[in-house]
């Protein structure tokens, strides 16, 4: 690389001044603009600047009606997550029992068959969605459960009504079904 006379040896640096060009097909000095060869070092620019300094830290401390809502929520929550054990139970009692299931119900399994039916059905549908929504723990998978125990609330009542089944079992399970599917949905 040949140096020109008269230049500095530091990267960065130059002496040489700025161009004047002539716009083709403009004269005077409206016609001129001036283009800069030179440009700093980005390190030297770095070097004299100072860091930026971090960010103001906001520190919230919640208000009186805030930490109720907080408190609320979270008992609410653990409401959920209570109901949801109480889900899987109930499923575990029919998958581990079904004669158990069979006397609370009224349902009678007269064959293998029945006692499989008892122990998928009653049992690992109560065990697989109460597991499901203790896992996610969101609204929609709590919301799930809780409509599911609505949709059985809702035809339970119609049975007993159509059916003539007022017993005490079936207003008890209804009774569950319906606070059961509130506080899911909730």
């Amino acid at each position: 690389m040949r140096r020109e006379p008269g230049s500095s040896s530091r990267i960065g640096s130059s002496n040489r001044k700025p161009e004047t060009k002539l716009q083709e097909g403009e004269g005077g000095a409206a016609g001129r603009s001036r283009r800069f060869t030179f440009a700093p070092s980005v390190d030297r620019l770095a070097a004299t600047q100072p860091p930026f300094p971090d960010p103001p830290r906001i520190v919230y401390t919640p208000r009186r009606e805030d930490r109720r809502r907080e408190t609320h929520v979270t008992v609410l929550f653990w409401i959920k997550i209570i109901v949801a054990v109480a889900t899987v139970g109930f499923g575990l009692m029919s998958i581990l029992s079904p004669s158990a299931a069979e006397r609370f119900t009224g349902l009678k399994a007269t064959g293998p068959r029945g006692v499989s039916e008892i122990r998928s059905v009653l049992g690992g549908l109560f065990v697989g969605l109460g597991v499901a929504a203790i896992i996610f723990r969101t609204s929609s998978a709590f919301g799930t459960v809780g409509i599911g125990y609505l949709a059985i609330a809702l035809v339970r009542g119609a049975s007993i009504y159509f059916d003539g089944a007022p017993t005490s079992s079936n207003w008890l399970s209804l009774g569950f079904e319906v606070v059961f599917g509130i506080l899911l949905l909730v």
